[in-house]
């Protein structure tokens, strides 16, 4: 959709190129321009970190939603549903902004819910022809670098392109960065400005402003640039070393290359795959034969506690003497599996003798008891109270 040309504005655009942080040149100018001048600041949302809602305290808005964000308007754009730019603005101290929401996540950016960056390149030209006409101060705060589209068309369309500096490091790395700016991207040098926060222990570099009053001053003589939608600047020619980085792409478009493995690879991969796979039955027919030898323990355990619980039946079903039916249910427990019970209060273990084992099962006979096994993986179990039936 064409936007709405109206009487123009001036556009100003604050960057930091590297994707720093340039939230405290714009407090500089947000308090430098006139009180009574209509402004509107937007936030591109290149790498999707919302600096300016911790910079100027725009958690102080009442009632802001996500649909009132850089990011809804962004994807309704791209989906050309986008509403009047009214509806997607917050208005903090007489100032209108379009910024991100705080909601939003750098891990997860806007920009990678697009399908094609054609609107990351359309969105500065549009929202400049849009918002020249309401407002005398259009400011766009970028986050990225020149190969990211809405930073890269934000700076070439605006009237005036402000690299903010704040340490001696961002001053050395600009100073390239203008030399670029005027060369490969074939940039007017008059409207190219460094400015620079005011610190002592800064080494100030010639064409460089610390005044923010300059700074205005120099802007304002300047003469808007005349831009129309889908004007010739949009066939710029784009340097070689940039390899397509911001032209339009459709993302769906991209099919990554077979993985052609070679004759070594195929050896190595077969070879890994035949390990994985012998791994696994090995390691299933261990857990099988384990649990079956659990399964047989127990049963083994129950079968010689149940023959001793009924010792006495044994002993007239199979007419043999009960110190024989002992015998044969140690040996089926394999070596000493009875337990004499610990006296009250301690909890040591003692071997029981045959004749103490018969002299008990006799006196158990005459009443119901109960029986309770222990952990098959154990040999030796602690020793029961007094009064139980001693466990296998």
């Amino acid at each position: 959709m064409q936007p709405q040309i109206n009487k123009p504005g001036i556009m100003i655009t604050l960057t930091t190129i590297g994707g720093g942080d340039c939230s405290g040149g714009l407090l500089r100018l947000l308090q430098a321009l006139p009180k009574e001048a209509r402004k509107c600041v937007i936030e591109l949302p290149d790498l999707g970190i919302a600096r300016l809602y911790d910079h100027l305290g725009l958690h102080r808005v009442i009632d802001w939603e996500p649909a009132r964000s850089i990011n809804q308007w962004l994807l309704d754009f791209h989906l050309k549903e986008h509403r009047d730019i009214q509806q997607y603005l917050i208005e903090h101290e007489a100032v209108h902004y379009l910024c991100l929401h705080p909601s939003s996540s750098s891990s997860q950016p806007v920009t990678q819910r697009l399908d094609s960056n054609q609107a990351l390149i359309d969105m500065p030209l549009y929202l400049k022809l849009q918002l020249c006409g309401l407002y005398d101060y259009i400011l766009f705060v970028t986050q990225g670098t020149m190969i990211h589209p809405m930073t890269h068309f934000a700076i070439r369309y605006a009237d005036a392109a402000v690299l903010y500096s704040d340490t001696q490091l961002d001053i050395n790395h600009h100073l390239g960065l203008l030399q670029e700016l005027m060369t490969t991207y074939q940039m007017e040098p008059e409207r190219l400005f460094h400015f620079i926060r005011r610190k002592r222990n800064l080494r100030l570099p010639a064409l460089s402003e610390q005044r923010t009053e300059e700074l205005l001053r120099k802007i304002h003589r300047l003469s808007r640039i005349p831009v129309f939608w889908r004007d010739p600047m949009l066939e710029w020619v784009e340097p070689a070393h940039l390899a397509g980085q911001i032209r339009a792409k459709d993302y769906k478009e991209y099919e990554p290359a077979p993985l052609e493995l070679t004759r070594v690879d195929r050896t190595d991969l077969s070879g890994a795959k035949q390990l994985s796979f012998d791994w696994v039955v090995g390691s299933a027919g261990a857990a099988k034969i384990k649990k079956v030898d659990d399964m047989y323990e127990q049963i083994k355990r129950f079968v010689c506690e149940h023959g001793l619980h009924s010792s006495e039946y044994l002993r007239i079903k199979f007419r043999i003497r009960r110190k024989r039916v002992i015998d044969i249910l140690q040996e089926l427990a394999e070596e000493g599996v009875l337990h004499r019970p610990a006296e009250q209060g301690k909890s040591y273990t003692i071997k029981w003798t045959k004749e103490e084992i018969e002299t008990y099962l006799l006196q158990s006979s005459r009443k119901a008891v109960d029986f309770y096994s222990t952990s098959s993986s154990s040999s030796t179990v602690p020793a029961t109270v007094p009064g139980t039936v001693p466990v296998i």
